[in-house]
């Protein structure tokens, strides 16, 4: 970066503005326990106030940095910047970053020294907010400097040495080493560039066993009912319930037989448990006259549409006896069941008009709703199976990356656990990845390399032995190779 020519335009005058020096302090999360940033400037130069440039605000805070001068000698500069620890400000960042990384002392913090000039501050830092000479762009080069290490800490000053990232213990240089060999980038990383891509996109096809009927959902209980289904216990099935009121998920076949079996282990179903009161309105003397024949009802995350008529069991008791000898209430229990219509308040709350002759006009009690439904499911093994009409090479357990196109609605490309048998193979869909209503599409699979450089479509395998023959593998040998290192180091005598 170098200096602006309109700052070295305006220092070359006979009354230039005055210089503006601004510090940023920036921490690290891994040293410091947060990527915090402070911005600050020593007050200098008639400006007692805070000061706003390129758009961030910098603290007027009592400072004083020196030592950046560059000389003959050779070594690099270590400055020094001296704070003001009168109000402990400093002592206070320190004990944070300390109590993450004892003994830290904001070491390794970047120390960023910005030089302008007065004239090109942000206007708002003017009277009226206007200045017209406002440049950002206007600025001496950055200077980057790291804390070193903590020289002074006591009650009136905090001192930090400096140092140029060049000069940091443990730094050396060249930061990338020479190798002839061995391949430094990330494999399949920005500067690898290996994109695998896709092969036998159009010679496999893949089938779902997939199968429609319906359901009964009463107090909560789910029955399926599929002539001649097929499935048996323990099978997991993925569940799309076209209508009524069950949730689709994954569940477990329990209690099959021909025709019909029973869903657990998934899902849950509309209603619960919860607690009920009904408000009334006393006259003067204390005396009932006017009984709301509502009732409030909660139910955390009951999932009722208003309008539905759940099936409801009350409970509540009454006192009836009042023994003045043992300070005892003796209470008779009332229950009441029955369909209701629900009047939805909230995700947790819903009304119902109910009127119990039996209770009292204001009273609570204890509440649970089912809502018994029926509707249609489609129901789906979670295994897909795929046949090829090339040599996959995959064993059970393998992972294999595939890549699903022209399908609605959309499949996304992913690696697939393998269960395989000769030309066939089957994928699992637990994440419900392919969604149950798919249709069209062809799927590709990706061929990877392992370690020896050999082809293979398992994702499980796929690594890059980092030798210049595993680039000519991937990208071609007549092509252009990315190789990480310096094949050419040692060859030349």
């Amino acid at each position: 970066m170098t200096t602006s020519q309109v700052v070295i335009a305006e220092l070359q005058k006979l009354a230039p503005s005055a210089i503006i020096e601004l510090f940023e302090l920036q921490l690290v999360a891994s040293l410091h326990g947060a990527n915090t940033i402070y911005r600050f400037h020593a007050g200098t130069n008639n400006l007692q106030q805070n000061l706003v440039w390129d758009g961030n605000t910098y603290t007027r805070f009592p400072i004083e940095a020196g030592g950046f001068e560059y000389n003959s000698s050779g070594s690099l500069p270590r400055p020094r910047i001296r704070v003001a620890n009168v109000l402990s400000t400093v002592t206070a960042i320190l004990l944070s970053v300390n109590s993450s990384n004892p003994g830290n002392d904001l070491s390794g913090a970047k120390v960023t020294r910005i030089r302008t000039l007065a004239k090109f501050l942000d206007a708002v830092n003017f009277p009226g907010g206007v200045n017209a000479s406002a440049d950002p762009t206007a600025v001496m080069p950055a200077e980057v400097y790291y804390i070193d290490r903590k020289v002074t800490e006591n009650r009136e000053i905090v001192e930090f040495e400096l140092a140029s990232s060049l000069d940091l213990v443990g730094m050396r240089l060249p930061r990338r080493q020479t190798i002839q060999n061995i391949c430094q980038w990330k494999y399949k990383g920005t500067e690898c560039g290996w994109n695998p891509p896709d092969n036998g996109g159009n010679n496999a096809s893949f089938e779902m066993n997939r199968k429609t009927g319906t359901y009964t959902q009463t107090s909560g209980v789910l029955t399926i009912s599929i002539n001649n289904h097929g499935f048996t216990n323990g099978q997991r099935l993925r569940f799309d319930f076209t209508s009524g009121t069950a949730i689709d998920g994954i569940y477990t076949v329990t209690n099959a037989s021909t025709n019909s079996f029973t869903p657990s282990g998934g899902g849950v179903p509309v209603g619960g448990s919860g607690s009920f009161s009904r408000p009334y309105t006393t006259g003067s003397e204390g005396e009932i006259y006017y009984i709301n024949p509502l009732l409030d009802i909660t139910m955390p995350n009951h999932g009722f549409t208003t309008g539905q008529a759940p099936y409801f069991q009350f409970t509540w008791s009454v006192a009836s006896y009042f023994n003045s000898d043992t300070g005892e209430t003796s209470y008779v229990d009332y229950s009441w069941n029955g369909a209701l219509y629900v009047t939805v308040t909230s995700v947790n709350t819903f009304q119902v008009n109910l009127y119990l002759e039996d209770a009292p006009s204001s009273y609570g009690g204890n509440v649970v709703a089912t809502y018994q439904t029926s509707g249609n499911v489609t129901v789906q093994d979670i295994y897909i199976n795929v046949t090829t009409d090339f040599s996959h090479g995959l064993s059970t357990g393998d992972e294999l990356y595939t890549s699903w196109t022209g399908f609605s609605p959309a499949v996304s490309n992913r690696s697939i656990l393998v269960s395989a048998s000769g030309s066939q193979f089957a994928v699992e869909n637990i994440g419900q990845f392919i969604p149950i209503s798919v249709s069209g599409g062809s799927v590709g699979f990706t061929q990877l390399y392992d370690l020896n450089d050999q082809p293979t479509f398992s994702s499980a395998v796929d690594n890059c032995a980092k030798r210049l023959a595993s680039c000519s593998a991937r990208f071609g040998a007549k092509n252009d190779l990315p190789f990480g290192s310096f094949p050419g180091v040692g060859q030349s005598k």
